[in-house]
């Protein structure tokens, strides 16, 4: 019985973490222009095969929350304190569920004051 217990406890540790890293976004300010990212990657068009397009987004802030949802399905959001990096996983399969679409990449961040900032999506089109 401990070892089943102990194999459970191991089995929802990793998504314990994983669920608490995604940030709660509480009444943001909507921003309707698109962000400035660094390297630039708005409106850009790529092979399906590249690897993840791993930004920052340009300013000071204290957390950054992005979502990303094909056109033509599938969807993932994660968090990260400075510079967004996409699981190479969920990036290779949104980028194949979506060839001869586009992926739309939903960014807010929050400032040093704590207040989220929603831009206006950017999209990203799959050759």
């Amino acid at each position: 019985m401990k070892h089943l217990l102990c194999i459970l406890l191991l089995n929802l540790l990793p998504l314990s973490i994983f669920t608490a890293c995604i940030h709660r976004i509480e009444k943001p300010q909507i921003i309707n222009k698109i962000p400035e990212i660094y390297p630039d990657y708005t409106g850009v068009t790529v092979p399906a095969t590249i690897a993840p397009l791993n930004f920052k987004p340009v300013g000071s802030y204290k957390a950054v929350h992005v979502r990303v949802e094909g056109r033509r399905g599938g969807s993932f959001e994660l968090s990260a304190s400075r510079f967004i990096s996409f699981p190479a996983g969920k990036w290779k399969k949104i980028l194949a569920d979506n060839i001869g679409d586009a992926i739309n990449v939903h960014l807010s961040v929050k400032t040093e004051e704590g207040i989220w900032l929603k831009y206006a999506p950017f999209s990203i089109y799959i050759s």
